[in-house]
């Protein structure tokens, strides 16, 4: 059979030998979910890359203390220039305001260009839309464009500009107080990043805890048909390691281990309730200690899978026999133009073999494909009714190789010198057991 597959192959066919009992479904299926692979935005989830890589680290903005104020203004100045000095007066501006409007123009930006390119790249909306408004509506959005790129630029330079002012303060406070030995003033109180910082973290360790909470639909995948017993579906659950499951059926979906899965999700629900707590940075100072915590950067890496199958809704797994029925008729209900199988009777019932497979290749052999089957089995050598039968009679150390078919009711030698032989006889030989056998079977079952 391997021969013959090459032979075809080498045609520019592309073929191979389908052998019963070679592998099994959970293999063809990969119940253990080796090379499964998925991703939580395959699911319109987001990944919250940025939410984990600030909370591992962010650290502690502290407010200024009445000491620092009291240093500075109990110092008596005597340095002339110093006191000349008047960018030591200017406060420094607040520059989060200018970064959010920016964030929010950009990110209006990068939607308008994405806009842009899928009018540019579907060829289909043309069908659909008069060209007219299509190049109308181009217009537009290039205006719309142009007024946004100046828009972000304006605020780009806004925002570098009270960048720059902060840093000249910083810079010549810092110097002048090296200079003068005199406290430098405090620029900011230090509230408003300290509020900031713990509501980023809380908006961070809450979004995660969300999401991970959020159901995934289970992927459901046609195996086949047991008959009478129902449909087997191979399922593949999916769900995010929250801190509280602990199923031993689900794996990793990536290459993580499940304990820093489980400690991280703990340590994220730790911080959100120590968010008001002087121990908030001590919850964040263990999350950065779990064991592997460099594996997990997304939600995907939280992802837990556990693919089996199901019959009628419970959680089954197939005897060898079914799976090689599902195989089989997988097998056959592939449209190809070659079919090459070695002994499909395997782990196969005769109900089976007679109510399914042999209609199936009746129905292949109509539609004019090649069916090329070794067998031992007589509902599929002879019910088929085969164009072609192939016979190898091994006689006095030699073997020979004949055909034939039922048509003609003979089988003829290839090559060398042998008498023709009975198509009929030859099949009740080698598939009942001779004429004999044949004949008793049928005394036995009254026909």
């Amino acid at each position: 059979m391997e021969a013959i597959s090459k032979h075809y192959n080498s045609k520019g066919h592309k073929t191979y030998v389908y052998k019963s009992n070679d592998s099994h479904l959970n293999n063809v299926y990969d119940i253990k979910g080796n090379s499964f692979n998925c991703n939580a935005s395959d699911f319109g989830i987001d990944e919250c890359v940025d939410e984990i890589r600030f909370l591992k680290n962010v650290t502690e903005d502290k407010v200024t203390t009445l000491n620092k104020y009291v240093l500075h203004f109990s110092f008596q100045e005597t340095n002339k220039i110093s006191q000349k000095l008047k960018i030591k007066n200017i406060t420094q501006e607040d520059d989060t305001q200018s970064e959010r409007i920016l964030d929010e123009i950009t990110e209006i930006l990068n939607n308008f260009k994405s806009f842009n390119e899928y009018i540019d790249e579907n060829s289909e909306i043309n069908k659909y839309v008069d060209i007219e408004l299509i190049n109308e509506l181009r217009n537009i959005i290039e205006r719309i464009l142009d007024q946004l790129k100046n828009e972000t630029e304006r605020n780009f330079l806004e925002n570098r500009s009270i960048k720059l002012l902060n840093g000249i303060i910083y810079c010549f406070n810092n110097e002048n107080a090296k200079k003068t030995n005199q406290p430098p003033k405090p620029t900011k109180t230090g509230f408003l990043e300290y509020s900031r910082n713990r509501i980023k973290i809380e908006r961070a360790s809450k979004k995660i805890t969300k999401l991970i909470n959020q159901p995934i639909n289970a992927l459901e995948e046609y195996a086949g048909s047991l008959g009478e017993k129902g449909e087997l579906i191979c399922k593949t659950n999916l769900i995010f390691q929250n801190g509280s499951l602990a199923n031993g059926d689900y794996t990793p979906v990536k290459n993580v281990y499940k304990t820093p899965q489980k400690e991280f999700a703990t340590s994220i629900y730790s911080i959100l309730r120590h968010i008001h707590s002087n121990e908030l940075f001590l919850k964040i100072t263990e999350l950065n200690e779990i064991e592997h915590i460099d594996s997990i950067n997304s939600l995907s890496d939280l992802l837990l899978k556990f693919k089996h199958f199901t019959l009628n809704g419970t959680i089954y797994s197939p005897s060898n026999g079914e799976s090689s029925m599902i195989l089989l008729h997988k097998e056959l209900a592939e449209d190809k133009d070659i079919y090459i199988i070695d002994e499909p009777e395997k782990s196969l019932g005769n109900d089976y073999i007679n109510d399914v497979i042999v209609p199936l290749i009746k129905e292949k052999a109509l539609l004019a494909r090649k069916v090329i089957i070794a067998t031992h089995d007589a509902n599929i050598a002879v019910r088929t009714l085969p164009y072609n039968s192939i016979y190898r009679l091994h006689d006095h150390g030699k073997g020979f190789t004949l055909t034939g078919n039922p048509f003609s009711n003979s089988l003829t030698c290839i090559y060398g010198s042998m008498p023709i032989l009975d198509w009929k006889e030859i099949s009740m030989k080698t598939l009942e057991g001779g004429k004999d056998a044949f004949g008793e079977r049928g005394k036995i079952y009254g026909n």
